[in-house]
């Protein structure tokens, strides 16, 4: 295709270059505040997850410069080890937030190369918001450009359009003009991949970390003047053109509704793949009817849009990490009345139970013809002795109450974040991302955010001491 300055990676690139806080409505601000307060949590939860574990022992035998924060952590790594183990514990639990545009994670991707960035420098909350939206908006676009095809073809789209994303989101930080930017997504493209096949194991979540971690090189290295194609979205054998059959120019350029993608992101309030979701909260909702016993139960029928068949429906998972991408087995977990909120609930000794090997045998999984991106599933539960019950969720349907959404965030980052800094830390962490785009340095976020270990009981101006920080390893178990 011709190169010109109305060329799609040109306007992509210039959108997110010359995006400005003050242009961003307060409702997008906020849910931007929402994924931040959010990803801190979840990461936290998993800054002792095995392969957290694994890529520290990696990063720590190569050195480095001590650069960047490791979250839950007292260690500080180079910035694109940072950002790669940071980005892999915030999607380790599958607890962290999606969208429908992007077809994958953006804050996993983005947020880690970010704070990566930031490190050590005087960069303003409200600085960090702008360049996050920037990264957010451009991966959704180029999302719906080459979707869903891209998806189709085998490509997991949190690594390779979370790369683009981290990219322009990082060179929005460092303030690039549109053609540097550009050259970052250039670069970034040939470093964008990952592959769905990988579902269910380690790779998965470390996807979310190359990603974070090419996405801040790339743009790193366009600072730099190294040199890519600028139009490397459309150009023949480029991105589009390798990573799908698509190239949907139209939807990926048209205004959404309101002017932003971000409103329609979508939180996890389950630690399992989000298309799981929606015969979780049917299930618990014909549970909360009363009079279940699994005694009483004669068969589970689970009918899922068609299109999640290949996302969500390992059908007799061996440990945790599959049962995540299992339909069958999260519900077979709610049945037996484990709490899929609590991400230790995904361990291999739960999904082999006697109890939920039991109820799986009872649970079968249909398929209907509802089309993307709704993820609409209906549960139908037959009981003895009474008609069926039945409930349908969509889990895909973004949430427009942000104060309902806020309450619900809110629980849910305190019950991740106080095992790890303890309550008081975990309430000023808060209070500082609620605050975040007044605060003229975001460096008092990020010295929580790194700090790891539980903590004694506190003095009155609540900073109480840390204690039992280990960076060689999760906690002894009493």
């Amino acid at each position: 295709m011709e190169r010109s300055a109305s060329s799609p990676t040109t306007r992509l690139a210039g959108a997110s270059a010359t995006l400005h806080i003050g242009t961003i409505p307060a409702p997008v601000r906020r849910v931007a505040r929402q994924c931040v307060l959010d990803w801190i949590g979840v990461a936290l939860a998993a800054r002792h997850e095995p392969l957290v574990e694994t890529l520290l022992a990696d990063a720590q035998e190569d050195g480095g410069a001590a650069q960047a924060t490791l979250v839950g952590r007292t260690v500080r790594l180079s910035r694109l080890q940072a950002a790669t183990i940071n980005g892999a514990a915030g999607h380790a639990l599958d607890y962290d937030d999606s969208c429908r545009a992007m077809n994958g994670h953006p804050t996993a991707t983005l947020l880690p190369a970010l704070l990566a960035l930031a490190d050590g420098e005087e960069v303003s909350g409200a600085r960090m918001l702008e360049a996050f939206v920037a990264g957010y908006e451009t991966a959704c676009r180029i999302g719906l450009l080459v979707n869903p095809a891209h998806y189709a073809a085998g490509f997991h789209a949190t690594a390779t359009l979370g790369t683009l994303g981290a990219a322009a989101a990082c060179a929005r930080l460092m303030a690039l003009d549109a053609a540097t930017t550009a050259t970052a997504l250039g670069i970034a493209a040939s470093c964008a991949s990952g592959l769905r096949a990988n579902v269910g194991t380690m790779c998965k979540p470390l996807h979310a970390g190359l990603a974070s971690r090419d996405g801040l090189w790339s743009a790193l290295l366009a600072r730099r003047g190294f040199t890519a194609l600028p139009d490397i979205l459309e150009a023949d054998h480029g991105f589009a053109h390798a990573h799908g059959s698509e190239f949907r120019l139209d939807e990926a350029l048209a205004t959404p509704p309101g002017g932003f993608h971000l409103p329609d992101n979508l939180f996890n309030y389950h630690a399992a793949c989000h298309g799981t979701h929606g015969a979780i909260e049917a299930t618990r909702r014909l549970m909360a009817k009363g009079g279940f016993t699994p005694q009483r139960l004669r068969g589970v029928v689970v009918t899922l849009p068609r299109w999640l068949a290949s996302v969500c429906c390992i059908d007799d998972p061996r440990d945790g990490l599959e049962a995540k991408f299992s339909v069958r087995a999260t519900v077979a977990m709610v049945l037996a009345g484990i709490d899929t909120a609590r991400p230790g609930a995904f361990d291999a000794g739960a999904i082999r139970s006697a109890s939920v090997q039991a109820l799986l045998t009872c649970i079968s999984v249909q398929f209907s013809n509802v089309p993307a991106p709704s993820a609409a599933t209906d549960v139908e539960l037959r009981l003895d002795g009474e008609p069926p019950r039945t409930a349908r969720h969509d889990p895909a349907l973004p949430e427009t109450d942000l104060d309902l959404q806020q309450q619900r965030l809110v629980a849910k980052f305190s019950a991740l974040a106080m095992p790890a800094v303890g309550e008081a830390r975990a309430a000023r962490l808060r209070a500082l991302v609620d605050d975040l785009e007044t605060l003229p340095s975001i460096q008092p976020m990020l010295a929580l955010v790194g700090r790891a270990g539980r903590t004694q009981a506190t003095d009155a101006d609540g900073d109480g001491q840390i204690v039992g920080m280990d960076d060689s390893g999760p906690p002894a178990r009493p």
